[in-house]
């Protein structure tokens, strides 16, 4: 996806990443926004480590080569930051 204005609705149009995942690749219209950087938050047991997996390893296998994907620990940086 090109990034542009939609011509029906006006709407800004980002280029995507798809993840490989095809329930989220569907519902936020070809994956995450390429280029930019992604927040993935939510507690523990809700699946961020299965996704980051699932996207990485779909990267490689499914889609020609690795995503450029940073995954930290939850507090990690606020820590090194601190």
């Amino acid at each position: 996806m090109q990034q542009g204005r939609d011509k029906s609705s006006g709407e800004l149009r980002l280029e995507k990443s798809p993840t490989g995942i095809s329930g989220f690749d569907e519902i936020t219209r070809g994956g995450l926004p390429r280029g930019r950087a992604s927040l993935v938050t939510g507690g523990s047991g809700t699946g961020k480590i299965m996704f980051a997996m699932e996207s990485l390893v779909n990267g490689i296998t499914r889609l020609g080569g690795p995503l450029s994907r940073v995954f930290v620990p939850a507090g990690g940086v606020k820590r090194q930051n601190a």
